[in-house]
């Protein structure tokens, strides 16, 4: 997609959405300057930045390279916490105080007066975020930014953002054919269908865990820690069966569906969005392999892939091979 694409992309999805969250298949895959490219490119609109967890600091303490830096404009919001302040150069207001704790001070809602560099230490639960974005809705925003990460996949859960842009990068692994059998993994995982028909009239329902028989229209609810229940003999028995997993979809779960693949001809596993999707890239594969058709109750929307041919380790790819 080039640039003229990409700006008419973003323009769309900020004129009909709340809130867009930045995830990515690493850390230092180059999320954070794509945050600073989107903030840039927005400078004179009233931008919301905040992120699931810390961020914004100038040095990685885990991997030992330096980070680039956050800097907002003044009339953006800023929702991070109080400590943050501290040591950010931009001059920010405080709008409000929440009572949402972190171990560097209240989340705080705020507006920025003067232009600088800031550290954004924002709500680390998907509760507190949902929590946190509804009181921010009040000051109108032009958009909403999350600083996501791929472990903390949440950020991505379509009852928190209306979107995601997907950062894949070389810090990933040396290999490039790794990365890309990963990233296209991911982005496929991102990708999956939203659930058309109707089994159940009782939405309620969507938030257990159960087994439903398509030919003799049994539903089997599931008590307990799934992954034991699916274990049981009878469970994932007959010929097409639907699997609803209010939770996520773990490796755990995964390989007993593998390892029963011989006791159901057909089966579909349900799980609320994508955000829930919680396996390896080899067993997404496995699944694949054996037919098992895994939807969604809510479809996410990937507004673009971005992608990092440099690593700060010292090695890169060439830049059109990691395009195409």
């Amino acid at each position: 997609m080039d640039k003229k694409n990409v700006t008419k992309r973003l323009d769309q999805f900020a004129r009909n959405h709340d809130v867009l969250s930045l995830i990515g298949i690493s850390k230092n895959a180059g999320k954070t300057t794509v945050m600073n490219h989107l903030i840039r490119y927005w400078t004179d609109k009233a931008l919301c930045i905040t992120s699931i967890g810390l961020d914004g600091e100038a040095f990685d303490t885990i991997a030992h390279h330096e980070k680039p830096r956050i800097t907002l404009y003044p009339g953006m919001y800023i929702v991070t916490a109080n400590d943050c302040l501290k040591v950010s150069a931009a001059s920010i207001r405080i709008l409000e105080e929440t009572n949402i704790r972190t171990p560097m001070g209240k989340i705080i809602i705020g507006t920025v007066e003067k232009k600088g560099l800031v550290l954004i230490a924002g709500p680390s639960t998907k509760h507190e975020m949902k929590k946190v974005l509804q009181e921010v809705k009040k000051y109108r925003p032009f958009l909403t930014l999350i600083d996501g990460a791929l472990f903390r996949k949440s950020s991505a859960s379509t009852s928190i953002s209306d979107g995601i842009i997907f950062v894949t990068g070389a810090s990933y692994a040396k290999q490039l054919d790794t990365i890309i059998k990963d990233t296209k993994n991911i982005i496929d995982h991102f990708q999956i269908e939203e659930v058309k028909k109707v089994y159940i009239n009782d939405e309620n329902l969507y938030e257990k865990a159960w087994v439903y028989d398509e030919n003799t229209q049994h539903m089997r609810f599931l008590q307990g820690v799934i992954s034991q229940e699916v274990k049981k003999a009878s469970i994932l028995e007959g010929e097409e069966l639907i699997l609803n997993l209010p939770g996520a979809l773990t490796d755990s779960i995964a390989e007993i569906v593998v390892k029963k693949r011989h006791k159901y001809r057909k089966l579909m596993i349900i799980v609320k969005d994508a955000s829930h999707i919680l396996i390896s890239p080899k067993n997404s594969e496995n699944l694949q392999k054996i037919g098992v058709n895994i939807k969604a109750l809510r479809a996410t929307e990937i507004v673009f892939v971005a992608y990092n041919p440099f690593s700060p380790d010292g090695y890169q790819f060439d830049n059109e091979t990691f395009k195409t």
